[in-house]
């Protein structure tokens, strides 16, 4: 019993170590200036809309784009201007992300990508849309870089998509249309539609 309760410390020591005290970090929105007071109804409409306008003015941009260069060529310097912006340090991370022997059941779960605490690699489901990759890659950097709350995550991800090209922003309002859209009510949705 004392060896199995041995083993159980040192691995949840080494979790905390390389992971676990990303938890700790101060809020996002602690950092940031940010009023809830302005997230309302009427602006989350808006802000779907303008997601709409977005997502259609850079249709043709991107998927032209769609085969020169790999996602996380298109991520690098914006995510080391996005993250020195937040405070950090500015680091991309350089490994590709892998294919893991979980993604079967990465796709049957849902799971588009996830970040190895011990080792801080990244995976992606290898059967990710091409437009999808750029905010699933940033998304993940973005736990890399400290960011453990998936909402952060995704708000980082977001921002990096922005500074990137036409290809990058059409991923990252891919993906706030979803957000936004499964949030809608019922006729607002199908107006977006």
């Amino acid at each position: 019993i004392f060896a199995i309760v041995g083993v159980t410390a040192q691995v949840v020591i080494g979790f905390l170590l390389a992971w676990g005290l990303n938890y700790r970090r101060v809020p996002l929105a602690a950092k940031v200036a940010f009023d809830p007071s302005i997230v309302t109804q009427a602006r989350a409409r808006d802000l779907a809309f303008t997601t709409v306008e977005r997502l259609n003015a850079l249709h043709g941009a991107a998927h032209r784009a769609l085969a020169s260069r790999g996602a996380a060529a298109l991520l690098e310097d914006g995510f080391a201007r996005t993250t020195r912006e937040l405070g950090l340090p500015g680091v991309v991370p350089t490994a590709a992300p892998k294919r893991s022997l979980l993604d079967p059941y990465f796709r049957a779960a849902g799971v588009d990508g996830m970040t190895d605490p011990f080792f801080l690699e990244t995976f992606i489901v290898s059967d990710l849309l091409p437009t999808e990759r750029p905010f699933v890659l940033a998304h993940e950097w973005s736990h890399l870089a400290g960011f453990a709350d998936e909402g952060e995550a995704n708000f980082v991800a977001w921002l990096v998509c922005m500074d990137g090209d036409a290809f990058a922003q059409y991923s990252g309002w891919l993906f706030l249309f979803r957000e936004l859209a499964g949030s809608a009510p019922r006729a607002a949705r199908e107006a977006l539609v």
